[in-house]
């Protein structure tokens, strides 16, 4: 015979280490993909947030705030680990299979000409974590040619991202999330 007792345990988290902890978002997340203009339409893109630190990072309440709008459900980042948010997740599926870390389907679509994209702390907080602008004619391939935009170095400074040559056309074609 086997007994479980369940105990509720309350546990408070102060102001300041809620903002402690969300601070430490700002130099742990970047967005290091971008699938814009992809092949057979809007329904194939999204985008990759990866964890650029060393420890785990939780997501949850992480918006996605200009181009595309997205608010991150419990989700918790290990080191090195990225998380694919799409534009419809059945056209992901189809695409590249079913089991990849998808943290949701965003509102809205990313512009092929290029456009402003903002990941933003959690509520109550107005602060962005990353601030960038991306022209759809950096890379010829990742314009409608099957591959997506990547970052060349996800710990390089963030003026990288609003420059062409901080970006490649990855391989293989249509993107790896």
């Amino acid at each position: 015979m086997f007994g479980l007792s369940l105990e509720a345990v309350t546990v408070t988290v102060s102001p300041n280490e809620a903002l402690a902890d969300a601070l430490t978002l700002l130099d742990g997340l970047r967005i290091t993909e971008l699938m814009y203009n992809a092949p057979g339409g809007g329904a194939y893109e999204y985008l990759e947030v990866q964890n650029i630190g060393d420890v785990s990072r939780d997501l949850t309440g992480v918006r996605l705030t200009d181009g595309v709008a997205f608010v991150f459900p419990l989700t918790i980042l290990d080191p090195g680990a990225g998380v694919a948010v799409v534009s419809e997740l059945a056209s992901f599926e189809a695409r590249y299979g079913v089991g990849l870390p998808v943290a949701g389907v965003y509102s809205g679509r990313l512009s092929d000409d290029g456009e402003k994209i903002v990941l933003t702390l959690p509520e109550p907080w107005q602060v962005a974590i990353q601030r960038f602008d991306f022209d759809g004619q950096w890379r010829a391939g990742a314009d409608n040619g099957g591959r997506s935009l990547a970052i060349l170095d996800s710990a390089g400074p963030l003026t990288l991202w609003n420059m062409a040559d901080g970006w490649f056309a990855s391989t293989p074609t249509l993107g790896l999330p």
